[in-house]
């Protein structure tokens, strides 16, 4: 494993945010990465120096044209108050746009109250909830996915069929 995954799972479980299994699973999505980035995961940092200060990985979601999947977007917990994660995601959408001409980006996240500030991230950012499952990760704690579709210009009312 390279030195740069142990710099992502630190902040990762510096962040209080993620549980022993989640930490888990981000690994073993790292690990695909450094086998093979691109294929599957796409990774982008942001950095001070040498020091992380967050990271973003995404993929193209499995059966879809063109919606993806962002899998983690962390941030060190004492950069919260700067834009980091807002440049990452500026990223990601123009790396998609780039080739495509419109997508639907998707992500999970949880009730928790130590999520609430990715919760007003999203929701500050334009990513409607498009649907929410009652106590799936605990007892009364939801999942919530949001949605954000890009390069798509259609009436309001149709955006909730995405």
């Amino acid at each position: 494993m390279l030195n740069t995954t142990n710099e992502y799972l630190k902040i990762s479980l510096n962040s209080g945010i993620f549980n022993d299994n989640e930490l888990d699973a981000l690994k073993e999505i790292l690990e695909a990465y450094e086998q093979n980035p691109g294929k599957d995961y796409f990774l982008f940092e942001e950095r001070q120096g040498s020091a992380l200060l967050g990271f973003l990985i995404f993929g193209k979601s499995s059966l879809t044209h063109f919606s993806w999947d962002i899998y983690r977007l962390v941030v060190d917990k004492d950069f919260l108050e700067q834009p980091i994660a807002e440049k990452l995601l500026a990223r990601l959408e123009d790396f998609i746009l780039k080739d495509e001409k419109k997508a639907i980006l998707r992500v999970e996240t949880s009730t928790k109250e130590a999520c609430a500030h990715a919760r007003e991230l999203y929701e500050q950012l334009n990513f409607q909830e498009g649907g929410r499952i009652p106590s799936f990760y605990d007892d009364k704690e939801d999942l919530i996915v949001y949605y954000k579709p890009i390069g798509i210009t259609m009436p309001e009312d149709l955006l909730s069929h995405y």
